[in-house]
């Protein structure tokens, strides 16, 4: 009886294992972080346009930013960076803004985590500089973790 028993149970296990999808991996996280070129220096009181290195967030669901700059002289006003995305890396669109405020010639620094979702490529492509004094050491960089996938139940 008993080993029936155990029998019977160890051929319910078995039975188990051979239908339950395995679903573990091994899954590496790759963070790249680059500089995305650009001019680094913008006039003052203006808004140009910047030719800028693609960001290719296809293979990710968020990029951090760092943006930082400094002015050639006084001056307290905000800078928005504008952001433009692209399902085909053709046409662009307006996707979103980043502000960060002036301290003269102090630098300033801004990390933040843009959300791209489906939008494969990002790219900054206008600068507003409302202050008197232009912008010098202008610096954008660019960070990726591979996106992580999830199991999820058939």
């Amino acid at each position: 009886m008993k080993l029936m028993l155990k029998t019977l149970i160890g051929c319910a296990l078995l039975a188990l294992a051979l239908t339950t999808p395995i679903c573990a991996q091994a899954q590496v996280q790759n963070f790249d972080l680059r500089a995305i070129a650009l001019t680094n220096a913008i006039p003052a009181t203006t808004t140009n346009a910047v030719t800028a290195t693609v960001i290719d967030a296809s293979k990710d669901e968020d990029v951090a930013l760092q943006i930082s700059y400094k002015l050639s002289g006084t001056g307290t006003s905000t800078v928005v960076f504008t952001l433009a995305g692209s399902l085909d890396n053709s046409t662009y669109a307006t996707v979103g803004t980043v502000s960060l405020a002036a301290n003269g010639t102090n630098t300033v620094a801004l990390v933040t985590n843009y959300a791209v979702g489906p939008i494969p490529y990002l790219k900054l492509t206008q600068v507003a500089n409302p202050n008197a004094n232009g912008i010098t050491s202008l610096s954008v960089k660019a960070g990726t973790k591979t996106r992580v996938l999830r199991y999820r139940s058939p």
